[in-house]
């Protein structure tokens, strides 16, 4: 049996870590640091996230439904447009943000795929998220975009990027909807399956 150790007045603020050697256990008390505890969520977290997971439920179920008209702040690149005026197009509606370098790059893609396909039927629509100061974003807009283009309305909805954002469950960007001849919307999709689903309901 151990002996008794000296006494060291020690405040235990971390791990007790045992060690052992060839001649016993020595028992090895070390105060550590205590680890820095996660703070709770903020109350704009919490709103996000619970958005999210409503948003994704929602998503779903808007295949097979009718394409929403769109309520928009301000169409900043080309002529306003309706969405039911444009049955007898496929319609893809393309949700983006200037916060990221992905969307940004999304925007020079998009640029092809209307030079592609513009003439064969496809009709794009950019509509992007009301966020950062809305004067740069219409510049970035007229600089880069050569598609029609809106801003969206901004919502008090907590977690929503935007009226027409909600409308359509969109919580992540670049997403893009898909809508048939008919105004039916039949996908929501990342940019890298666009392509592929234009030309299936070019078929």
């Amino acid at each position: 049996m151990l002996g008794n150790p000296p006494y060291f007045p020690v405040q235990f603020l971390g791990v007790i870590i045992i060690e052992m050697n060839r001649d016993g256990v020595i028992f090895v008390l070390k105060a550590e640091e205590p680890m820095e505890q996660e703070k709770p969520p903020s109350a704009e977290d919490t709103a996000k996230w619970e958005y999210i997971k409503k948003a994704d439920e929602r998503s779903g179920k808007l295949k097979g439904t009718q394409a929403s008209e769109l309520d928009v702040a301000q169409w900043v690149y080309g002529e306003p447009l309706k969405v039911a005026g444009l049955k007898g197009s496929v319609l893809v509606l393309h949700f983006w943000t200037s916060d990221t370098s992905r969307d940004e790059k999304t925007i020079g893609f998009i640029n092809m795929l209307q030079k592609v396909y513009g003439d064969k039927g496809v009709m794009f629509i950019g509509i992007a998220k009301p966020s950062g100061e809305l004067d740069k974003l219409r510049e970035y807009i007229k600089r880069n975009v050569e598609y029609t283009t809106a801003i969206d309305k901004q919502t008090d909805i907590p977690g929503a990027s935007g009226v027409t954002f909600d409308k359509y469950a969109i919580f992540h960007t670049p997403t893009f909807v898909v809508i048939d001849k008919d105004g039916v919307i039949r996908d929501i999709v990342p940019d890298f399956l666009l392509e592929e689903r234009i030309q299936e309901f070019l078929r």
